[in-house]
This record gives C-alpha cells, sequence and structure tokens, in this order.
C-alpha cells in the first residue's frame, strides 16, 4: 500500500478473506501498524483477538488506556495481542521519552505473569520513517529527524528483532526476552522515571514521564 494511506478494519478483513481465498489455511495472523496506523492496528487487534495472534508496532506504542497499576505496584496490561515495539531516539513525532514510559512499564515494571509478552525494541539513531521504503509522507517530512543510523542497517536490525518476535508468537513462548539493547539506549530516561518516581510517591506510577 502507499506510504500514508490508513487502513481501516474492512480492509484487514477483505485481506484475510483474499488470503483464504487464494488457499491460505493457517492461523498465525499477525498484524502491524505505523506511527498512526499503531494506533488503528492495537485497537483492531484488541476486538479480534481470536483471529489476531502477535503485533508489531513501528514509531507507535500501546496506549496508556491498554495498562493499569496492580496494588502491589506493577502494570497489568488489560490487553491480550503480544506486541513488540520498535522505536528509535530521533523519531521526530513519537517522543523517545514516550517510548522510555512504555519501556519501563512493559519490562521493567511488568508483573511477572505477562513478561516479555510486550518487548520494547529501541534503536539509537533511528527515525520516524527508518522502518520504511519510499518517501515520508510531507507531514512526517516536515517533523522527522534526521537519522544517525543508515537505513539498511536499521532495517536489518528491526527485522532481526521482528523474526524473534514472531518465532516466540508462533511457538506460544515468551520465556525469553528477545535480544536487544533498548535498556542501555533508554538508560537516561529510565533513571528519571525511576528518580521521578522517588520524588512524587509510587502512586504516580502510572504515568510515571
Amino acid at each position: 500500500e502507499k506510504v500514508g494511506k490508513r487502513i481501516n478494519s474492512k480492509d484487514v478483513q477483505d485481506t484475510l478473506k483474499k488470503l483464504t481465498q487464494a488457499g491460505f489455511t493457517g492461523d498465525n495472523i499477525m498484524i502491524a501498524g505505523h506511527s498512526l496506523g499503531g494506533v488503528m492496528a492495537q485497537n483492531y487487534a484488541n476486538k479480534n483477538t481470536d483471529t489476531i495472534k502477535g503485533q508489531i508496532l513501528m514509531g507507535s506504542v500501546l496506549l496508556r488506556s491498554n495498562h493499569q497499576i496492580n496494588d502491589d505496584g506493577t502494570t497489568h496490561f488489560d490487553y491480550e495481542i503480544p506486541t513488540l515495539t520498535l522505536g528509535g531516539t530521533k523519531d521526530g513525532l513519537m517522543r523517545v521519552s514516550r517510548l522510555a514510559e512504555a519501556y519501563w512499564h512493559s519490562q521493567v515494571n511488568i508483573e511477572d505473569s505477562q513478561a516479555n509478552m510486550f518487548p520494547i525494541y529501541a534503536l539509537e539513531g533511528t527515525s520516524h520513517m527508518s522502518y520504511l521504503t519510499g518517501d515520508a509522507p510531507k507531514a512526517v517530512a516536515k517533523r522527522d529527524l534526521v537519522a544517525d543510523l543508515d537505513d539498511e542497517t536499521a532495517r536489518k536490525s528491526f527485522g532481526g528483532a521482528v523474526v524473534e518476535f514472531l518465532n516466540q508468537v508462533v511457538a506460544a513462548d515468551f520465556s525469553q526476552e528477545i535480544k536487544n539493547d533498548s535498556k542501555n539506549v533508554l538508560k537516561g530516561l529510565l533513571e528519571g522515571i525511576e528518580e521521578r518516581l522517588d520524588v512524587l510517591g509510587r502512586h504516580e506510577r502510572a504515568h510515571p514521564v
């Protein structure tokens, strides 16, 4: 599809119908969304948990409304679809601080029963368009930052994370964290989150940034 074209639920259903008509009989259906498309994808996936097995978000994160804080202070996601989030430090549209907040909830503060189900893969020097080929839509080009990492290297790195995550989804095995350096990439921001929590009190865990 053309970069920037918005896909609705009917588009997804039509695509699945065409796959079936073409002879596809599998049930490992994954969905991916970039930027605003990530919001659309996660809403569709959450309403179609019988169909969608896994999800990949690029330049987008799971909405704050999809998680809550347990009585013991850990984070619980009211979300059934395992989701890999890809993000970069030079994204001019999705703040890296928002990515760090998502990482803190899904990998630092997550309750034990949901460990590794919502991994964050943060890559240093990548922008809002580092996942894609083609020209950026004008609105994106105007606001995005210039990537430090070349596109080929970025896509190879992101692609490796996607393959590892999809293997976990198909096997329904999230016992291991996917290989990533997100903790170091987001280190300064994560330290800031912990400092804020120490100052304001742990009741601020819902939105610590």
